[in-house]
């Protein structure tokens, strides 16, 4: 049964249980990438506004992962073995830019060599774009509410409003993004796939690097240093982005919005 066959009637129990699921996952995944993306750019003095491109470029990987299937799978496991061979090479990984680097020439090689059906690709440009442009959007609104809303200033808030309303604006925001960018869609599927794995494998092998420095306590870099706390603060956000998630799904499913795979 696809979705659009229940589509016009009342959500059945699990569909609407895994579509609550499928947007937890997303929450999980989104938090500690946005909490991180936000501590780095918080070091080229920002301020608030570091929120506009951490949102921005979590809700574009979020995009591209919850509509990538296969192929952003693949690409996470080329990022973590990337990123895991460059942290066993002495002095190969000092700066974050190292590995992630090395991740995205290792995805798009990966990406030209490897074939996957072209569904796994389908509109993947435009629903990238789709998660970018309403991830900024949602970031700007809460850099200027910052000055005058004190929840803002609370990470667990942040996350949990980003993936609810950042979610709801990318499902109804789409559709025009995908027929403005439908000349995209007659590109060689091999290009397409040597993109998403690049960038996917290049977030991946960047996210091991932060991973492995914030655990190992090495603070030789001021990134480093930025993301010393990241661990602690990282159960309150992941449940934030999987409670937000669940609730998000759920209603998405409640008032039957399309699901992004029937685009």
């Amino acid at each position: 049964m696809t979705t659009a066959t229940y589509a016009a009637g009342a959500p059945e129990k699990r569909h609407l249980l895994l579509r609550a699921l499928i947007w937890a996952i997303i929450g999980v995944i989104y938090a500690p990438l946005f909490v991180a993306l936000q501590d780095l750019f918080l070091l080229t003095n920002l301020g608030p506004w570091a929120l506009v491109p951490a949102a921005a470029l979590a809700g574009g990987a979020g995009a591209m992962l919850y509509g990538a299937r296969q192929v952003a799978i693949a690409a996470s496991l080329v990022g973590v073995s990337t990123g895991s061979i460059i942290l066993l090479i002495p002095g190969a990984a000092t700066e974050l830019w190292q590995p992630a680097l090395a991740g995205l020439v290792a995805g798009v090689v990966g990406g030209l060599f490897v074939s996957f059906p072209s569904i796994c690709t389908s509109h993947v440009v435009a629903k990238a774009v789709t998660g970018i442009v309403s991830g900024a959007l949602c970031g700007a609104l809460l850099a200027l509410a910052a000055p005058y809303v004190p929840l803002v200033r609370f990470e667990i808030v942040t996350v949990a409003f980003l993936v609810s309303v950042n979610g709801v604006l990318y499902v109804v925001t789409i559709q025009p993004w995908v027929r403005l960018l439908a000349r995209i869609d007659a590109v060689d599927n091999r290009w397409k796939e040597a993109l998403v794995i690049g960038v996917v494998s290049m977030l991946t092998a960047a996210s091991v690097w932060i991973v492995s420095k914030s655990i190992a306590g090495d603070v030789s870099s001021p990134m480093a240093m930025a993301l010393m706390a990241l661990p602690d603060r990282l159960p309150g956000t992941l449940m934030a982005g999987a409670v937000a998630g669940a609730i998000t799904g759920g209603l998405l499913e409640i008032f039957r919005f399309r699901w992004v795979f029937d685009v």
